[in-house]
């Protein structure tokens, strides 16, 4: 099966898989009432995501957590970065 540049998301809760759409769209949440409850001009940052239907739901960004990014857990990407690239104090490996 052909696949696209994917990153798939796990509720933390419920344990729904979803393909992460976009993120940081809480620009948008002015400072009002909402279906998030009060907002306080954008600090909340909402994810979007869809299930295996399609359908599009949001999400607060600490509700999910990413399982792969085309097909690569995060675990196996940053142990990749971490050999070629140095740990986070800059030093070469």
């Amino acid at each position: 099966m052909k696949s696209i540049a994917t990153t798939i998301v796990r509720h933390k809760t419920t344990r729904g898989l979803y393909a992460l759409l976009g993120v940081g769209y809480g620009a948008w949440a002015t400072a009002r009432d909402d279906w998030f409850g009060k907002t306080d001009g954008g600090k909340d940052c909402v994810v979007f995501a869809c299930d295996r239907h399609g359908t599009i739901a949001p999400f607060r960004m600490d509700e999910l957590e990413v399982m792969s990014v085309n097909g690569v857990t995060p675990k196996e990407a940053l142990a990749d970065a971490l050999e070629r690239f140095g740990d986070a104090q800059g030093e070469e490996k």
